[in-house]
């Protein structure tokens, strides 16, 4: 049967264009890294990293031109599946061109003419559940040219995709609506895709074949050959690739090639010789807090410097006893006395004795001399014996705040007090002076006492000398008493020459030596 020559198209060079974009969302980006040489980050190309993934893309922008040559026509159809039955079953193409004719009208004859790609815009979003599930919802939006006759039809669609996805192996259901058929029944379609390795197949629609309709089931296979990213081999989970770990099994720091270290002194566990307390390298990971060549768990005293002879503790008196257990850490001691001096060899070290080189006892202050009147004065120091006073007033009661005329009073008695030499007779020059002062002493007698203190030079013994410093002073008391002063105002003590005030080697010094000091007080309530 001839065949007529009906035409031929030649196309011309085109341009067309696809654009897009997809955005991943990594909220944990961090655990998708590595460091292959135990150093720098990479990225773990053999996993997925996203927790969302959004795609966006415009596909097919432009046309194709064509050129018809030979014999030609146009013809604008509408084409059904109900009127387009008579031409599949046409038995020649002569009858074929004839129904053609016969149905439709010619279109635009021109030799010239473009058809529209079939522009797309496509749009997905992939939730990725773990590793292994993943959701995917996609959609395919088309026919944006309705009013052009030049187009390929296409159709929109969308679907929902639940998938597993392993490194060999991926399984995936989607779910797939579009407009296709009338029946909103047949506008859904469930498919099923399977890879196994570089195998792939499945299909878009499997209801046919369970329905028995054959003719409309569609399948699909591919062998893809792909080169798949190495997997990298991370057993603990650190970050460092097994081959350049150093401890597989016990996640670490990549500074030290994979291996934990607890304390962060950048010395791995396994070699740390104190793994929980941050250390230095010289002492293999212990500590040496105070710096003396000792670590701390094998030093005593690991917060003070010591010496390796005594442990790490300090000797600041090098006594050979340790500051911590020496009771004189300044003075070099000995350890019968706890690393102090006892030159007496009392009840107190020569640290705390007030008589270092006497021996005395410990309510003496380490002195031999008492402490008569018990105000925690001893004698040789209280400058009122026999009277309860205080430190402050060696030892004595407070003193009378005397206004200028009274000092007058007090220092003319002591300064014209006279004795006959060697005796304890007082001189009458110094009468008129004493008698003032018992007139001033009997006008606040409820309130004030007198204390008067007995000294010497240094010429005779010193017994003789004492003896001598307590008849002068009595002597004063007595005067004081005719003159009708109460004897119980009256304190009486004596130094002989053990409290000098002046050298005793020159005539005037010894002069002032040779006196009874006194010193007015206010009486104990």
């Amino acid at each position: 049967t001839p065949v007529r020559d009906f035409y031929q198209y030649v196309s011309k060079p085109s341009i067309g264009l696809d654009i897009g974009f997809v955005y991943e969302w990594r909220p944990n980006y961090i655990k998708y890294k590595y460091k292959p040489d135990g150093k720098n980050l990479s990225w773990r190309k053999d996993l997925n990293k996203y927790k969302v993934k959004f795609g966006a893309s415009v596909t097919d922008i432009g046309r194709i031109k064509f050129k018809k040559e030979g014999t030609y026509y146009n013809i604008n159809a509408n084409i059904r599946r109900d009127n387009f039955t008579i031409f599949t079953t046409v038995g020649n193409f002569a009858m074929f061109d004839s129904l053609l004719r016969a149905d439709f009208s010619d279109g635009n004859q021109s030799n010239e003419y473009s058809i529209l790609l079939p522009t797309a815009i496509n749009l997905q979003a992939d939730f990725s559940i773990n590793q292994l599930f993943y959701i995917n919802l996609s959609s395919h939006l088309v026919n944006f040219y309705k009013n052009n006759f030049y187009k390929v039809h296409n159709y929109s669609a969308i679907c929902l995709a639940p998938r597993i996805e392993h490194y060999w192996f991926d399984l995936s259901v989607p779910f797939t609506y579009n407009a296709l058929s009338a029946k909103r029944s047949e506008n859904i379609m469930t498919g099923l895709n399977v890879r196994l390795g570089p195998l792939c197949f499945g299909s878009n629609d499997v209801i046919p074949l369970f329905k028995g309709d054959v003719k409309s089931f569609n399948f699909f296979a591919i062998l893809k050959i792909a080169v798949p990213y190495k997997r990298v081999k991370d057993r603990d989970g650190d970050g460092v690739n097994d081959a350049k770990d150093e401890c597989v099994d016990d996640a670490g720091d990549a500074s030290l090639r994979g291996c934990p270290d607890a304390d962060h002194d950048k010395i791995a566990d396994r070699v740390d010789e104190c793994p929980n307390q941050p250390g230095l390298v010289a002492f293999k990971g212990c500590p040496d807090t105070d710096g003396d060549g000792l670590i701390d768990k094998e030093d005593q005293c690991p917060y003070d410097r010591g010496s390796a002879v005594l442990k790490g503790c300090p000797d600041t008196d090098k006594d050979g006893i340790i500051d911590k257990e020496d009771a004189c850490p300044s003075i070099k001691g000995i350890a019968k006395y706890k690393g102090c001096m006892n030159t007496d060899d009392d009840a107190l070290n020569d640290e705390l004795d007030e008589c270092p080189t006497l021996a005395g006892s410990i309510e003496n202050h380490g002195c031999p001399w008492p402490d008569t009147d018990n105000d925690g004065i001893i004698d040789k120091q209280d400058s009122c014996v026999t009277t309860r006073g205080l430190a402050a007033f060696k030892g004595c009661p407070e003193a009378v705040q005397l206004a200028k005329v009274e000092q007058r009073i007090v220092q003319k008695a002591f300064s014209n007090l006279e004795f006959e030499s060697g005796k304890d007779v007082i001189k009458p020059s110094s009468f008129a002076s004493l008698n003032a002062l018992v007139k001033l002493l009997i006008t606040h007698k409820d309130r004030w006492q007198i204390k008067l203190s007995g000294h010497t030079d240094n010429e005779g013994t010193e017994e003789g000398n004492l003896i001598l410093s307590e008849k002068r002073a009595k002597a004063v008391r007595s005067y004081l008493v005719k003159k009708a002063l109460p004897f119980e105002n009256i304190l009486v003590e004596w130094f002989g020459q053990s409290q000098n005030i002046a050298d005793n080697s020159s005539k005037e010094g010894r002069r002032k030596n040779r006196r009874v000091e006194m010193m007015l007080l206010i009486k104990p309530e």
